[in-house]
């Protein structure tokens, strides 16, 4: 019964490995420049949004985001250009985006 507790023991230690760094090291990603889009349907309207991101881990999350810079880009100009000004209109449109953006 003890060999069996302390086996379960190390291995729930085990599995709990915390990070190597800090939430609040993590680096903000600002290189991707400016999106400009038009929104669904209204060709004569412009949107331009600028993106920060917190990139954790570091080293890891930083390499991979700047060598997928330019298909993070598309993806941001194909979510904008597929809004409409009406969900662009919505109070909680930001926060829609964001989750969004996240997935």
């Amino acid at each position: 019964m003890r060999l069996g507790f302390a086996v379960l023991a190390a291995w729930l230690t085990a599995c709990a490995s915390t990070p190597q760094y800090l939430q609040s090291d993590c680096p903000v990603y600002t290189e991707l420049g400016p999106v400009r889009a038009n929104p669904a349907g209204a060709f004569d309207r412009h949107l331009a949004v600028e993106i920060s991101v917190r990139v954790c881990p570091p080293a890891e999350g930083l390499a991979e985001i700047r060598r997928k810079h330019l298909e993070l880009k598309h993806e941001v100009l194909a979510l904008l250009s597929s809004r409409t000004e009406a969900e662009l209109a919505d109070p909680l449109r930001v926060e829609k985006l964001q989750a969004e953006l996240l997935e």
